[in-house]
């Protein structure tokens, strides 16, 4: 009976490594120790290489955009071999985001959902919700 909690509580504990170490801190260098070569992005925006180059494309976008990109993490919910994770998103509009919107100035906060299917520990697949368009608003681009 312990394995399920054990691979819940490693499940959880990666997909908080994916948001603070990979987003909030920036950490590149950790992507081979969170997600496979093969990583799928369910979500992936058009431009976006597939797979871990992707994801490093995605990390170097959001916090160029704010680099000062900050997650918290709400929750997180782990069954089987998915994993949850409800963040808090913020930071000041200080570079170019999305390759296209200049720098405001304006901190904004917003919310997102990611769920990962984990394979031999790492992130195989995502998928995401975002408040983009909160997001938008609060930085005046909308």
């Amino acid at each position: 009976m312990g394995a399920p909690t054990d691979t819940r509580a490693a499940s959880k504990a990666l997909a908080r490594r994916l948001c603070i170490d990979l987003f909030s801190e920036g950490r590149i260098e950790a992507l081979p120790e969170l997600v496979t070569e093969d990583y799928v992005n369910h979500n992936r925006m058009p431009g976006i290489s597939p797979g871990r180059a992707g994801l490093e494309e995605v990390v170097r976008m959001v916090r160029e955009g704010f680099p000062d990109f900050r997650y918290t993490v709400e929750r997180t919910l782990a069954e089987g071999d998915q994993v949850v994770v409800h963040v808090t998103a913020q930071g000041t509009h200080q570079g170019l985001l999305f390759h296209r919107f200049p720098p405001t100035g304006r901190h904004a906060a917003w919310w997102e959902m990611h769920w990962f299917r984990i394979r031999d520990g790492l992130a195989a697949e995502h998928w995401g919700v975002r408040d983009d368009a909160g997001m938008i608003r609060q930085l005046g681009l909308a």
